[in-house]
């Protein structure tokens, strides 16, 4: 940057005498030049700056550094309008997005904190066996069963964080029955089974892949199973009996999900986890893949497939099942 004595050596220009004694608004001064022409000056100094800042200072430097000007009553009034004028034409062409400073960004700035919910629907087709004070009876549910005889169903899904770091959850609750032969030998030849069902995954997990167009996080957590089953059979020679019984347990479970953007539209998402280990269950499992489709950059619709499988057995309480279908959801990104 040059400095004030190289900027005195500059090429000569009309030497003015600026009067700075009479402010007054609407005052207009004159100055004389060396050819003897006069020509009006606006009192505002601030409206030369801005018609030719650069030519102007380097003017008002060149009579600053003349020892002729260095009069006492002027001094310090042409130094403050050096100063102004500098820091006028300081400004003057640059563009507005480099004069402004961006403040540092702090560790835990809000960008780096994130919420996705996902409300979804799942319509099961379940098979296996269901058991309640030894009373073992086929399960066999279509998914038009599942339709028909559903009772109550809520499904909803959420994970939030910060950076690379995951923090979720997935719950799932129905209530339905349904109804089965038996085989022969026993006397009876028919069972109804009425059950609620209550599951909730928490885990938290980490982002071991995080880029534009790929993301994948392996988490650990545990999930949560309530049943309540009502178990009746009956028989053309022997009287119905019912028997119910009611159980909760939590197992551990290690997992994985993640997404692929194949467009700045459509993506597949995907994920699983697998648990249990005999700390509760004998085994338990769940996986879903899904089409989505982003309709905003916070609003995406899924569609897809899921499965889920339990094995857990208590005394004479038993599940030994698998549920899949289709699914549907809306995910909501904050």
């Amino acid at each position: 940057m040059p400095t004030l004595i190289e900027l005195s050596k500059l090429a000569p220009v009309p030497d003015q005498t600026i009067n700075l004694a009479d402010t007054r608004p609407g005052k207009l001064q004159k100055t004389q030049d060396r050819t003897g022409q006069r020509a009006k000056q606006p009192s505002n100094p601030f409206s030369v700056a801005s018609s030719a800042p650069h030519q102007s200072l380097v003017k008002i430097i060149q009579q600053a550094l003349n020892p002729e000007h260095y009069q006492p009553s002027t001094m310090n009034a042409k130094l403050a309008l050096l100063l102004a004028l500098a820091s006028t034409s300081a400004f003057a062409g640059t563009p507005i997005s480099e004069t402004i400073t961006t403040p540092p960004t702090s560790a835990a700035s809000p960008s780096d904190w994130w919420l996705t919910i996902t409300p979804y629907g799942w319509v099961t087709a379940t098979e296996g066996d269901m058991g309640v004070a030894g009373q073992i009876a086929p399960v066999d549910i279509s998914m038009r069963d599942t339709l028909e005889d559903l009772e109550m169903s809520f499904m909803l899904a959420a994970e939030g964080g910060f950076d690379r770091w995951a923090f979720g959850i997935d719950g799932i609750f129905g209530a339905f029955s349904s109804g089965g032969q038996l085989p022969p030998g026993t006397g009876f030849t028919n069972a109804t089974v009425d059950f609620d069902q209550f599951f909730a995954r928490v885990h938290a997990g980490y982002q071991v892949i995080k880029e534009d167009h790929a993301t994948l996080t392996a988490f650990v957590g545990a999930r949560f199973s309530y049943l309540s089953m009502e178990i009746a059979v009956s028989g053309p020679t022997v009287e119905t009996e019912r028997r119910d019984d009611s159980k909760s347990w939590i197992d551990p479970v290690v997992g994985m999900h993640g997404s692929w953007e194949i467009n700045d539209c459509w993506f597949i998402q995907g994920g699983g986890d697998i648990g249990g280990f005999g700390v509760s269950s004998d085994l338990i499992w769940q996986a879903t893949v899904a089409l989505g489709y982003h309709f905003t950059d916070s609003v995406a619709g899924l569609i897809g497939y899921r499965g889920m499988g339990v094995d857990y057995s208590d005394g004479g309480f038993l599940v030994d099942t698998i549920a899949h279908g289709p699914a549907l959801g809306l995910s909501i990104r904050f």
